[in-house]
Order: structure tokens, then sequence, then C-alpha cells
């Protein structure tokens, strides 16, 4: 007789315990029927091992009854062999059929398990790859963006730089003809003219006022723009209305071409927001484009943060927001340095705040633009 163990309490199962069904196989390996019961009882997992054990005992105590009740029906004198080999013969009979429902069942599981691992496999690639297209998109969209506000920013360098270059130009020409004037020729005189000639006698020009110092030396009002038709007006207003929102942009380059458009469009209802973002913006080339903005509306509201703007650390804000107090005002003094230090700073600043306030009347009064009555 062989004896086998247990493969939970690794205790020993003679072969008499299988027969008599205290003791099955289960997947190769062998089980008390107790045992059997305890591993199938854990997890929903074994299930069909708990199923297949009570099987095997029903089937094992469904056998042993029958082979009971039939040698109960027999007469006395049967053989005791040939008794002992029939319940030999239909227990290994139904041995064979358990095993062979077991290994079915087992193959089942198995196919199961591979069709779930196979599409749970699917999803995942799935998923993975929509997941890499929607990063893909989304770094395409934002190349994409990046490279065009760049563009963008590199568009309004290029015009400001167009600007600085006509500037440099005037400078030069005005240079050149100051100096091939001769000494003590006075301004305004033609090229052609032959010194020393003897000029045509004129009557005495007639006396002028004199002007007071450092005051306003411009026309008394320049014209107004042409009004636009209704749709033009439209148009222009939601143009105004795009720009000024995109001042606020946290993208430095969508707010310096916010700014710079504004620059072109000159609508004076845009001045309150681009004085805000001169103010408040951190980058210094939206600031620097935002004061060069106001001097091209030429709104007197403007000036005292453009006179505010001129302690900028900033060298080119600072000479953007100088130009600007220029074009709005007319007024252009002297000591004007290109990269001063901060006392001089200090001193330009203060000489326009005191210019302002005693001419601010008359620069309003010849740009048409009387200070707004308080609400």
């Amino acid at each position: 007789m062989d004896i086998l163990f247990c493969d939970r309490c690794r205790e020993s199962i003679p072969d008499a315990d299988l027969d008599a069904g205290r003791a099955v196989r289960v997947g190769g390996r062998i089980y008390h029927v107790a045992c059997a019961f305890r591993r199938a009882l854990p997890g929903p997992g074994r299930v069909a091992l708990f199923v297949l054990v009570l099987l095997t005992a029903g089937a094992a105590t469904y056998a042993v009854v029958r082979v009971l009740q039939r040698d109960a029906a027999r007469p006395a004198d049967d053989a005791p062999a040939a008794w002992s080999k029939t319940l030999k013969d239909e227990l290994a009979a139904l041995h064979r059929d358990i095993q062979a429902s077991l290994d079915r069942e087992r193959v089942a599981l198995h196919q199961d398990l591979d069709a779930a691992v196979a599409k749970a496999r699917d999803d995942v690639s799935k998923e993975q790859v929509a997941a890499l297209e929607a990063q893909a998109k989304q770094m395409k969209e934002y190349v994409e963006g990046w490279t065009k506000t760049h563009i963008q920013r590199f568009e309004m360098d290029e015009a400001k730089l167009a600007e600085i270059a006509a500037w440099m130009k005037e400078i030069r020409d005005l240079a050149a003809r100051l100096q091939s004037e001769p000494p003590g020729t006075p301004p305004g005189t033609p090229a052609g003219a032959v010194a020393g000639a003897t000029p045509a006698p004129s009557p005495p020009p007639a006396p002028e006022p004199a002007a007071p110092p450092e005051s306003d030396t411009r026309p008394p009002t320049e014209p107004a723009p042409a009004p636009l038709d209704a749709e033009a007006q439209r148009r222009h207003d939601e143009e105004v209305a795009k720009w000024v929102a995109l001042l606020k942009d946290a993208n430095p380059s969508v707010a310096y071409s916010a700014a710079y458009k504004l620059k072109l469009l000159k609508d004076p209802k845009s001045v309150p927001p681009i004085v805000e973002t001169l103010k408040t913006q951190k980058d210094f080339w939206v600031r620097a484009e935002c004061a060069t903005a106001l001097g091209a509306i030429k709104s007197p509201d403007a000036v005292p943060a453009l006179i505010e703007a001129l302690e900028d650390k900033e060298q080119y804000v600072f000479a953007s927001a100088s130009d600007a107090l220029v074009k709005i005002t007319g007024q252009d003094f002297k000591n004007f340095v290109l990269d001063p230090s901060r006392k001089e700073r200090k001193a330009y600043k203060d000489q326009w705040t005191k210019w302002w306030k005693d001419n601010e009347g008359l620069v309003r009064q010849r740009l048409g633009q009387p200070v707004a009555p308080p609400k």
C-alpha cells in the first residue's frame, strides 16, 4: 500500500482513504476532504474547486452506498474477491470521470484567463495610444502657439527697428545739413545761397510776442481725424476691444503685440488699459511699447503715468516715455540724457512734473481733450 501525504496539512493519506472517499485528488494534488473544503473556502477564486470537491465527495459516497446496496442484495455465497474487484473497478471509473471533469474545467479556466488577459492588453494598448495621441496633439498646439506669438513678437521688433532706423536717418540728414551750412547762416537759408551776397532790402519783420520759456510751442489746435461710417466704426471698436483684452495676457509676446496694435489704432478709449499695463507689466519691452503707444495716441490723460515712467529702471522704458511726452506736449527739454543716473532721472521727472502743472490746460486746449468731468 502506497502512503501519500495531504498537500495542505502534510498528514499521511493511505490508498484506502482515496478509495473510501476520505481523500481526493484535485489538479495533481491530494487533499483530505476537510482540507479540500478549507482550501476552497477563503476566496471567490476557489469556488470551482470547492464545488468539485463537493461533487467528488458526493459521487464517492453515492458509489459506496450503491455498492453496499448491491452487495446486500447479492447471495451469501458470492466470493469476497469478486466483490472487492468490482468495487475497485467502479471506484477507478468514478475517479477517471472526476479527473476528466477537473481537466476540462482547468482547460476552460485557462482559456477564459487567456482571453481576459488578451482583452486587458488590448484595452491598455488602446488607452496608451489615445493618451499618446492626446499628448502629441497638445504639444503640437503648444509649439504652434509658441511659434506664432514669437513670430508676432519678431515682426513687432522689426517694425520698431524700422522706426528707429528712420528716426536715425532724419537725425543724420539734419546733422549733415547743419554741417554744410556756413557759420552764422540763419536756419532755413537755401543751400545754394551765395555766402556774402547782399540780400534784397525787405521791411523789418513785425515784432512777435515773446513766448514764455519752456512753454507749449505747437499750433493752437490739431485737426481732428475724419469720422468713420457706422460699419467702419463698429469694426474699429471690435478691434480695439480685442487688443485691449489681450493686453492682460500672461504671455509677454501677446501683450507686446496688443500694445503695438493699439498704437496703430490710436483710439483714446484704449488709454486707461494701456496706462494700467505700463504700471503693472513685468516685461520691460511691453512697458516700453505701452509708452510708445500712449505717445502715438496723444492723450493728455496719459501724461502723469508717462512722467512716473521716467523713473523706470530700464533705459528703454525711460527713453520711450520721454519720447511719448514730447509727442503729446510738444515740449522738448534740452537736458535730456540718453543714459541718466538716478539723480538725473529724478531731476528730469521733477522738471516734467512742474511743466505739466503749469501747461496742462494749454496742451488739452490744443489737442481738444478737456479734463473729463467728475462722475
